[in-house]
């Protein structure tokens, strides 16, 4: 996933450490796959989990055309990424 300052604002400190922040995307293979073949027309889905926080909330709502329906929620998802 990468970030904006003006979205993701509590990343903002550490990230600005390492460079400027440019826009908030939801990532990874199999998610950018799924926007790809929705884009072009086809039925896409995705399968996982994701926590109860606002970068899930964000992920979902950005997931818009893509079938969600096999997403699992969690309070805690038990993967950390640093």
């Amino acid at each position: 996933m990468t970030a904006d300052t003006t979205t993701l604002p509590i990343l903002r400190g550490k990230l600005n450490l390492f460079g400027s922040l440019r826009k908030v995307s939801p990532g990874g293979s199999a998610s950018n796959t799924c926007f790809a073949m929705a884009r072009m027309g086809f039925e896409a889905g995705i399968a996982g989990v994701l926590g109860r926080d606002k970068e899930a909330e964000f992920y979902l709502k950005e997931s818009a055309g893509i079938d969600t329906t096999r997403v699992v929620r969690k309070e805690k998802t038990g993967v950390r990424t640093s």
